[in-house]
């Protein structure tokens, strides 16, 4: 019986460390998927940053009088570009969000399982010491029951004598 209980203790143990090996890996994508956020967001803020100075650079010439219609159509289609870069940008901090959300999301169930799978070694291990200590009072109460009863004959042996 021993030996059915070690068997579960390693197989309980076992889970627990798959548990534990998933939310270890599971945490390092989400790291990546931050990371990646944050790549994102830096692009995003990059491509504002340039649409930003284009039409700095554009009013300071201005008040210089050193634009004309061709540098304002120019910046125009340059502004237009960058648009688009901006909003693809946000699309990509829009999907790498997304994907730590996700990450962050399954690193919460891994996290469960991992409660669970050490919640079910400890069970294992309560009800073995729970059987083992029922063992040996079952096996005090079998001696206390062969001493009285040793007792009761040699009462009787030594009456009988």
């Amino acid at each position: 019986m021993n030996d059915d209980w070690a068997r579960l203790t390693r197989v309980r143990e076992a889970q627990l460390a798959a548990a534990r090996e998933a939310v270890e890996q599971e945490r390092v994508r989400v790291q990546a998927s931050l990371a990646q956020a944050q790549r994102a967001q830096a692009q995003l803020q990059q491509q504002a940053h340039a649409k930003s100075a284009l039409w700095q650079d554009t009013t300071q010439a201005l008040a210089q009088g050193g634009c004309g219609a061709g540098t304002l159509r120019q910046a125009q289609v340059w502004s237009g570009a960058l648009d688009r870069r901006i909003a693809d940008a946000g699309q990509g901090v829009q999907a790498a969000e997304q994907a730590v959300a996700e990450r962050m999301a399954e690193l919460q169930q891994r996290r469960s399982q991992l409660r669970h799978a050490s919640s079910e070694v400890e069970k294992v291990r309560q009800v073995h010491q729970r059987l083992q200590a029922a063992e040996r009072r079952g096996a005090e109460v079998r001696a206390e029951d062969r001493l009285d009863e040793l007792a009761a004959q040699r009462w009787l042996r030594v009456r009988g004598s």
